[in-house]
């Protein structure tokens, strides 16, 4: 197996890396800098030659023991000194080496410290205040990492859905108010992650080169599409139709070939033939002027474009922001929120809402300031006194309790019973059986109301813990659990694909923001549409329930668990 010279070049940069944040000898570090710098004006077949002829101490700055690096590195992929260095520290620690400002041992202290290993793993510790508090931090600092990684985000070429749609936004802010365009492809279908941003516009006069040069942009080659590239480095795409082929095919463009089939065998069924630009009876074109005026000719329930992964139903109710009556999971400065509780509660409050469930972290969660009994007391002290002014309001007090070791949950029976509900969630990896043993036992538990982001992961970030989610799903469903829709955009878990097949079991689900600010109840917005993809009926999701029905679910849960 041969390696390329940029490859040498990134394991030399990964060996000294390791060394500084083990504090190795500072003459050993400089010497894989300089070596590397003196191999990167190299072409791939002159150190080849160099390697073949064994002649790489010839080269300035590389020494015998780099060279036998190279060497064993050219291949086999690998070196010893490498395996020897990097012990068991993880590869993804090399993602934060790429943030200008953040050296070695700033990275060793905030991987010691928050058991943090990756650049999404940080970005989520920014957002949720934890760098604030850590020696040789602080707010700036905070503040200019996110802007950092945000940069290197762009540069790699793929998005999340959160930031694609805050381009958008600026990217519409720039284009004259009358400009007609929809969002397409997958940022209109509300994936996770994006790589393109595409939009549909039906005026082909609005992006010709007079007003491309005004954003200083230049046309494609192409007669139909115009490619660019916001300032942030994200690849975007316009493509123009006919003004009246835009609402088909905007359809088109927003549909899995599942979704679309199921539409033209709609037509076929009522003698009217389906492309991707018209619709016909016959040899007559019918006139379509919107997205639902197609679905209604089919004889479908309009499906908006997040909903379109599955074959189009009949008839289906979809959720709405507008049908949840409140939300859970949302954290305060009592632990690592932004805004105060009585902030919370006011813009909680101020969204129409029937209740609001407040948790914030518990005990053992140190990294994130979680409360103590006395803590506990003194913000339930505070929720009542709320209570009894915003009737018929009402604060439910809840807490997002760790699940430890042997999936146990993280305070007594004495006041985990004092909970209006208790979200259970996993910060620590372990094993499959270990994992799964670990959540079964929090689901079991008689005041488990839901588990929270079930599968740990981070898009673009961290992997999903490993999981036997079937065992899970078929305890959650037999005590009445419920399985949170964590909608913090960095997080969109559990995964819109296994949620279907779940909730047709019999699933119950929360649309939780995971808020730490007040800005961050919006994002119920993400969940919404995670589980119209799903297709979730309403009645399945609890935070549509009014406030009655949902107290008794919990009371249910514990007898039933308890019995």
């Amino acid at each position: 197996m041969t390696a390329s010279l940029p490859a040498v070049l990134e394991h030399l940069r990964s060996i000294q890396f390791f060394m500084e944040m083990r504090d190795e000898n500072p003459f050993k570090i400089r010497a894989f800098r300089a070596a590397r710098e003196e191999l990167s004006s190299l072409k791939d077949e002159q150190l080849n030659q160099f390697i073949k002829e064994n002649r790489l101490t010839e080269i300035k700055g590389v020494g015998k023991g780099i060279a036998a690096v190279i060497s064993e590195f050219w291949q086999t992929s690998t070196s010893t000194d490498f395996r020897n260095i990097i012990g068991d520290w993880p590869l993804s620690l090399l993602e934060l080496d790429e943030l200008s400002g953040l050296a070695p041992k700033r990275i060793r202290g905030v991987y010691e410290q928050l058991g943090i290993s990756s650049l999404a793993e940080l970005e989520y510790a920014c957002l949720e205040n934890r760098l604030v508090e850590l020696p040789g931090f602080g707010q700036k600092t905070q503040e200019k990492l996110l802007k950092e990684i945000e940069n290197l985000k762009a540069r790699r070429g793929k998005v999340l859905l959160c930031d694609a749609i805050d381009e958008t936004r600026e990217f519409r802010s720039r284009l004259p108010k009358d400009t007609p365009f929809e969002e397409v492809g997958d940022l209109g279908m509300r994936h996770e992650v994006i790589e393109t941003l595409e939009f549909l516009v039906e005026d082909k006069k609005s992006f010709e080169a007079k007003h491309l040069e005004k954003l200083g942009l230049k046309k494609s080659p192409s007669t139909r599409q115009v490619s660019l590239k916001t300032k942030h480095g994200h690849s975007l795409k316009f493509i123009h139709v006919a003004k009246a082929s835009f609402p088909i095919h905007r359809v088109f463009l927003t549909s899995s070939p599942e979704h679309w089939h199921s539409l033209e065998s709609a037509a076929r069924k009522k003698t009217l033939l389906l492309t991707a630009n018209e619709l016909k009876k016959s040899d007559r074109l019918l006139k379509i002027e919107s997205e639902q005026e197609l679905y209604a000719e089919l004889g479908i329930v309009y499906h908006p474009p997040e909903a379109r992964e599955y074959a189009a139903e009949k008839s289906f109710e979809f959720v709405s922001l507008e049908s949840l009556k409140g939300c859970f999971h949302a954290h305060s400065t009592y632990s690592d929120g932004s805004d105060s509780l009585k902030n919370m509660l006011d813009a909680a409050k101020a969204k129409g809402w029937d209740y609001f469930g407040i948790s914030e972290h518990s005990q053992t969660a140190f990294y994130a300031r979680g409360l103590k009994d006395a803590d506990l007391q003194k913000q339930w002290k505070e929720i009542d006194q709320y209570n009894k002014k915003s009737a018929p309001f009402r604060v439910l007090k809840g807490v997002e309790s760790d699940i430890l070791k042997e999936g146990e949950l993280d305070y007594p029976d004495k006041i985990l019973k004092e909970f209006d509900f208790v979200i259970a969630s996993i910060h620590q990896r372990y094993g499959l059986k270990e994992m799964t043993d670990r959540i079964l036992a929090a689901v079991r538990n008689p005041y488990s109301s839901m588990i929270g982001h079930i599968s740990g992961r981070l898009l673009l970030g961290r992997e999903p813990y490993r999981l036997n989610y079937e065992a899970i799903i078929r305890e959650a469903i037999a005590t009445h659990t419920v399985i949170e829709l964590n909608c913090n955009p960095h997080r969109l878990d559990m995964d819109w694909r296994y949620l279907r097949q779940a909730c047709e079991a019999g699933l119950l689900i929360s649309i939780n923001p995971d808020a730490h600010s007040v800005e961050g109840l919006d994002d119920l917005e993400f969940g919404v549409w995670m589980a119209r993809k799903a297709l979730v009926a309403p009645s399945q999701i609890i935070n549509t329930w009014p406030l009655k029905k949902l107290l008794e679910l919990f009371s249910k849960q514990r007898e039933k668990k308890a019995a």
